[in-house]
């Protein structure tokens, strides 16, 4: 796979992850809510992280700690269904896993896992 054309591996990020910082997403999921399939190309969209305050206060029925990353600046501009374990990329390096989300439902920012808290167990276990 990684030999494929048009592929390449990411970096694993060296620093923390700021609210404002922009930032992209990549998936294959449902272009909006009521779409009947998944996009048939690769497709991306822009977004800035926001701060975990905001988002844990949109999300007071679900989890969001210090291990998650949001964004979420426009309603529909966002991951969707189908986009489950999507790369959140800033720099070259994927910051982001996504998780869980409302932007293509309700509005609610997207959740995504915080790579950069997780790099310490990623080269325990990476194989070269």
């Amino acid at each position: 796979m990684l030999n494929a054309p048009k592929t390449r591996l990411v970096s694993l990020p060296i620093d923390f992850t700021y609210p404002g910082e922009d930032c992209t997403l990549f998936g294959w999921g449902k272009e909006s809510y009521g779409s009947n399939s998944f996009s048939k190309r690769l497709r991306y969209v822009h977004l800035k992280v926001m701060s975990l305050a905001d988002c844990q206060s949109r999300w007071s029925d679900q989890r969001v700690t210090i291990d998650n990353l949001c964004t979420g600046d426009i309603a529909g501009h966002g991951a969707c269904i189908g986009d489950e374990g999507a790369p959140l990329v800033k720099n070259g390096m994927q910051i982001g896993m996504f998780s869980f989300g409302g932007m293509c439902i309700d509005g609610r920012p997207d959740v995504y896992v915080n790579v950069f808290n997780y790099i310490t167990f990623i080269n325990a276990v990476a194989i070269d």
